[in-house]
């Protein structure tokens, strides 16, 4: 696994590139980064423990790079992450992807903290669709769209509309179709 960073170059947190990320309007939601990068930088600190400087870069950079193909949809991004992970051997490719998946978790979990905190500080619901942003977090897509149209009182135009902005319009096809 070569790594960019020159020899004896100390690691740096990922906090400041996430929060480059992320649009400038989302000041309220700046816990969640904090929250993210925390739990990722110590979790990236035990990887190096574990296997040394040069899978923590790696596994860095890889987060990096396809948080950046996801921010700016470029394509070439993409080709970048896979000719990286295309070079390990199985074992190694095997640490990266668990690797990789562990930071996706621990992201997720600080997303439901953040989701369970703004549940706790909402006291005025609004009927809208921020409020159900706000909700924790269904495991059933059929049961939210239900409650969006008869307990929230949107049309099913409102929601089509709303999750098409969201998502693949052939995936949101697909959702209204079961629904």
């Amino acid at each position: 696994m070569a790594s960019t960073k020159a020899p004896g170059e100390k690691h740096h947190s990922i906090d400041t590139q996430l929060h480059q990320l992320v649009p400038g309007k989302v000041s309220e939601d700046d816990k969640l980064i904090e929250y993210d990068a925390l739990l990722i930088d110590r979790f990236l600190n035990i990887l190096q423990d574990l296997h040394g400087p040069s899978l923590r870069e790696f596994v860095q950079e890889c987060y990096e790079v396809s948080a950046d193909y996801e921010g700016k949809g470029d394509t070439t991004k993409l080709g970048e992450l896979s000719a990286k992970l295309m070079g390990l051997a199985p074992v190694d490719a095997i640490l990266v992807a668990s690797s990789i998946l562990h930071m996706l978790n621990l992201a997720n979990l600080s997303e439901e903290v953040q989701i369970t905190h703004r549940c706790r500080n909402s006291k005025l619901k609004k009927g809208g669709f921020a409020d159900e942003g706000s909700a924790t977090t269904e495991s059933d897509i059929e049961e939210t769209l239900k409650r969006l149209v008869s307990e929230v009182g949107k049309s099913l135009e409102e929601v089509f509309e709303a999750l098409k902005n969201q998502i693949d319009p052939h995936l949101c096809l697909c959702l209204f179709y079961i629904f």
